[in-house]
């Protein structure tokens, strides 16, 4: 049966880690807390 499939979109915000910094197009000042808030999130969908 289909859905949204949370573990599934949890790893997709994982990704993240893939990019460098300068690959992410928000300012500098903005990625550390880009990443925190995504990887966050995933924590969230997991548990």
């Amino acid at each position: 049966m289909g859905g949204f499939d949370r573990i599934i979109f949890a790893d997709m915000l994982d990704t993240l880690s893939h990019f460098t910094d300068a690959e992410i197009p928000v300012s500098p000042d903005e990625v550390t807390v880009l990443r925190e808030f995504f990887t966050q999130w995933a924590t969230e969908l997991r548990s």
